[in-house]
This record gives C-alpha cells, structure tokens and sequence, in this order.
C-alpha cells in the first residue's frame, strides 16, 4: 500500500518509534488494536473498540496508520466531527512480547461524497469541512479497498449496522450471506460486480490516523518507558520515562 510519496505536511520524518513498532508487529504486519473516540452525544462520553490496522500510509515508515470502516458506524462521525477535531487514542498491546504501544493524535477521513459520488477528504481539526481527495489520497484509498478480500468488500453492504433487525435487513442480511459464500467458493477468482462495488463503496471510509504523541512502554523486568511526542512537522523529541 506504500506509495513514494505523501501529501504536503504529512511525513517528512521517519517518527522514532517506527522502527520498534514494526518490529513488535507480527509477520502479516496486520493487527488488532484497541481504537477509542470521543462520543458527539452531550455529555461526551469515551467509546472504545476493536479495530485492525492494515499498515501505514503514504510510505513504509510514515507512522500514519491506515485502519478502515463503514460510515455508517459511530466511529465515523465522532471522528469527523469538528467539534473534538478528530482525536482518538489507539492502543496496541502485543502479548507475546509484553510491550504496549498508545498512540494519540487526529484522524483525517477519505470517503465517498453522497451527492456527487467522488472522493472527499474530511479533515476535523480544520473545520470537517469535505474538500477533493487529493490524488495521493485517492491512491490510499484505492489501494485499502483492494487489499481487502471479496467477502470483507461484501460487508459493506449490509444494513446499517447498529439498525434495528427487521425482516427487510434479515433478508438483506441473508443476501449477503449467499454472495459471501459465492466468493468464498470462487476463491482467488472472486470479484465484485460493478453493481456491488459502486454500493459497497459508498459506506467505504479510509481512516488515517495521524499520531502526535506517543507512549511505549516493555513490560519485561522492571520494564522501560519511552514518551515520544512530534515537536513540529519536521521533528519529533523522546524521553524516557518511569514505567
């Protein structure tokens, strides 16, 4: 999913926790993460879940986590929303080696625009205002809806999810189920129509999420804890810190 280059301001620095993040990565360099958000509910509340990421954005090394989503779940508004400029926290805990990674920072969001169909980029922390996906962020997107399976690009199609279960969204459930099993037998072979791919599409969302303060900590011995926090576009500063 790497390309050669990132949009301006983005990743001009390798961040110094990337090196050690991947090296705790299992061998897919896919994992699950824990992703948390802020409600748009009054009074805020925090809301946590399971998310996978699916590599870094841009560049090999740029550390900006690529993870993906429906836009119709909760997760997506409470990260476009301009009122808690996209912020999240992720939190990694790789067991097997006892180390924890907590990432925070802001989201920035490519999606489908419902009234003209192209591709938006919604950046919180400037307003949530939807300007053009740029083309490096067009390729992003292109390239997180390909590296997933036929059956996963089919989960797009589902009812809303959180919707109330009605005969009408079992029986759009239960069509699901039989084209998910159609490309499951197709294997390798499986596409999607274009029918079912310009419709999955629309609830398809590209999370990028941008850290700017990072938190490790290796849970072996007395352990070690190094914070790293970005210090400008072009710099990150690391100290360490007691466990």
């Amino acid at each position: 999913m790497a390309h050669n280059h990132a949009p301006h301001g983005l990743s001009h620095v390798v961040p110094p926790w990337v090196a050690s993040f991947k090296s705790h990565l299992p061998a897919s360099g896919v994992s699950p993460f824990t992703l948390a958000t802020i409600s748009t509910t009054t009074p805020p509340r925090p809301l946590a879940r399971t998310c996978m990421f699916r590599g870094f954005a841009f560049t090999p090394n740029s550390g900006i986590l690529v993870v993906t989503t429906d836009r119709r779940m909760p997760k997506y508004a409470q990260l476009a929303s301009a009122t808690h400029a996209g912020v999240f926290e992720a939190c990694f805990y790789f067991a097997e080696k006892a180390v924890q990674y907590r990432l925070s920072g802001a989201a920035k969001l490519v999606a489908r625009s419902p009234a003209s169909g192209g591709l938006v980029l919604v950046d919180p922390a400037r307003g949530g205002i939807e300007e053009p996906a740029a083309p490096e962020f067009v390729r992003e997107y292109d390239a997180a809806w390909a590296a997933l399976s036929p059956q996963m690009q089919l989960s797009f199609l589902k009812p809303p999810p959180g919707a109330a279960l009605t005969q009408d969204s079992a029986d759009a459930l239960d069509e699901v189920a039989r084209l998910t099993q159609e490309a499951a037998a197709a294997g390798r072979e499986a596409v999607l129509s274009p029918e079912h791919a310009t419709a999955a599409q629309e609830n398809f969302v590209l999370m990028l999420l941008i850290p700017s303060l990072v938190d490790f900590v290796d849970l072996e011995g007395v352990g070690t804890r190094i914070a790293f926090t970005q210090a400008s576009q072009y710099e990150w500063s690391f100290s360490e810190v007691c466990p």
